[in-house]
């Protein structure tokens, strides 16, 4: 699969895995929500002014879908990684704020994450944060 190159990349995959998280299936939910709980690399996002957080697995792919996720899950992301850092200009970073977030929106899902190290990416545009 080929990697993002562009923002509105990230945000087509951002909105495909929110749509499983909201109107999906319950299996597509159950995917989305595994995913999010034991992602170590997650894109921070807003919406309706609550911090949102998208596993880089699956952010970090054109495209990408729960089928073909699933197709490359014991392949090495450091790649995937190294590219949504590039279009975010800048690395994941380790944030105990970030974590406290994240863990509120875990329980907003009703899943709770195993205690692992996360690191984030914030994704800004137009000068502010990224509000789907």
């Amino acid at each position: 699969m080929a990697y993002v190159r562009t923002l509105n990349e990230i945000i087509t995959n951002i909105t495909t895995l929110e749509k499983y998280l909201n109107e999906g299936s319950a299996e597509e939910a159950t995917y989305a929500k595994e995913l999010v709980k034991n992602s170590t690399k997650m894109v921070v996002y807003k919406v309706e002014g609550v911090n949102h957080f998208a596993p880089s697995v699956f952010i970090g792919y054109v495209g990408n879908t729960m089928k073909n996720e699933k197709a490359t899950r014991d392949e090495d992301h450091s790649d995937a990684d190294k590219k949504v850092a590039k279009v975010v200009g800048k690395d994941a970073f380790l944030n105990n704020i970030m974590e406290t977030n994240f863990a509120k929106y875990c329980s907003s899902l009703g899943i709770k994450p195993p205690k692992i190290e996360r690191s984030y990416w914030r994704l800004y545009e137009g000068g502010g944060y990224l509000e789907l």
